[in-house]
């Protein structure tokens, strides 16, 4: 029940059997050396404290928009916004088609993709905006495939 559905296990609603998590601390043989990846990555930019940097793709037909990216060090917020009218210029006012997340991504890179019908503009954020010391060098790979 805890997870959203119904099943309880002797009372506890977690199923704590079913249900692992906290395995335990991620292998190093998964961590990459951010110096030397960081080399693969076609964008560079500096997101300083406090700032974002924000990426805006027009899309016509039906894409597939595509993310890689990792920091040289900490964490940094991510989240893609939509505007039908291709005419906003707050993200407050479009709509928000990937949610926010905030991971730490300097060992690990940080990948995935959005499928897209609609025609508009589609507004990749990284966000920084929460740090008040440190800025952060951003690598990133965007792709868009139509489908």
């Amino acid at each position: 029940m805890y997870w959203g559905g119904n099943l309880v296990e002797n009372g506890d609603p977690k199923c704590p059997s079913r249900i692992k998590y906290g395995a335990g601390p991620i292998p190093e043989s998964y961590f990459v050396d951010p110096k030397k990846a960081m080399a693969d990555y076609d964008q560079l930019t500096t997101v300083y404290a406090g700032d974002k940097h924000l990426i805006s793709i027009k899309i016509k037909r039906p894409s597939r928009i595509s993310w890689q990216y990792m920091t040289e060090e900490d964490d940094i917020g991510f989240e893609i916004h939509y505007d039908k009218t291709a005419s906003c210029d707050k993200l407050t006012d479009m709509d928000t088609v990937y949610p926010y997340i905030r991971l730490e991504c300097t060992n690990v890179p940080i990948s995935g993709h959005l499928d897209v019908s609609k025609p508009g503009n589609y507004v990749l954020e990284f966000d920084n905006y929460y740090s008040w010391f440190s800025a952060k060098q951003l690598r990133y790979n965007i792709e868009i495939e139509e489908l």
